[in-house]
């Protein structure tokens, strides 16, 4: 009796036990499955949006062309965002015969460098500036300085050796030089002025036509 409720019993748990297993695989393994799915597409998506992100962000390479006072001359290629200064580090620097004045104030090496870009550092000969002789000499500048002669000198000379005397303006000194005047005739004619013309001396008392005829080409207003 006791064999059979032990075999009764035991065929009771095994049938509950697959009854428990197809209700447990039934609902719970669709769940596990989904689940497992799930996490593989988010280590899938995961793995490709990183992959995304690496090659937007990868920095382009830009290739420089410098020239001049540089030791390594040549064709050199750095990330985006590198600097002039970059590039000439990679031509090994400066060489001592750059042209450092024109260097220090127009070449900024702060900036950044610009694809196929071409970079000339120049020498000191390509800035030089040589001032000319021209040989002046102490005349060239006299003559430079001195305003340049007449060449009237003769018409000058025979013009001040026949300058006439004003008779409304000379002094009683040049009046006397006149042909037939004395000094109290040059009187005269001062206390006669204004004269309006030449003849009008002719008014003054002592001179007549004979007097006035002598020295008429000599006087002027």
């Amino acid at each position: 009796m006791d064999n059979k409720r032990v075999i009764y019993f035991c065929i009771s748990s095994l049938i509950v036990g697959i009854f428990l297993g197809i209700i447990t695989g039934h609902y719970l393994f669709p769940k596990v499955l989904g689940i497992e799915n799930e996490l593989q597409q988010q280590s899938i998506y995961t793995i490709e949006h990183k992959c995304e992100e690496s090659e937007v962000t990868e920095p382009a390479i830009y290739c420089v062309d410098i020239n001049g006072a540089v030791k390594t001359p040549g064709v050199y290629c750095l990330k985006e965002g590198s600097l002039v200064n970059d590039v000439l580090k990679k031509a090994g620097g400066l060489k001592t015969t750059y042209a450092k004045e024109y260097i220090d104030r127009k070449v900024n090496l702060a900036l950044p460098i610009r694809n196929n870009q071409k970079i000339y550092l120049p020498y000191t000969k390509d800035v030089d500036c040589i001032l000319q002789d021209f040989n002046i000499v102490a005349k060239d500048i006299e003559d430079n300085l001195t305003p340049p002669e007449d060449t009237n000198t003769d018409n000058e000379e025979s013009e001040s050796d026949t300058q006439c005397v004003n008779i409304n303006t000379a002094t009683i000194e040049q009046l006397d030089t006149l042909e037939g005047i004395g000094p109290s005739t040059a009187q005269k004619i001062i206390d006669g002025r204004p004269y309006t013309k030449k003849d009008d001396i002719l008014n003054v008392s002592g001179i007549g036509e004979s007097t006035y005829d002598k020295f008429k080409d000599a006087i002027c207003i």
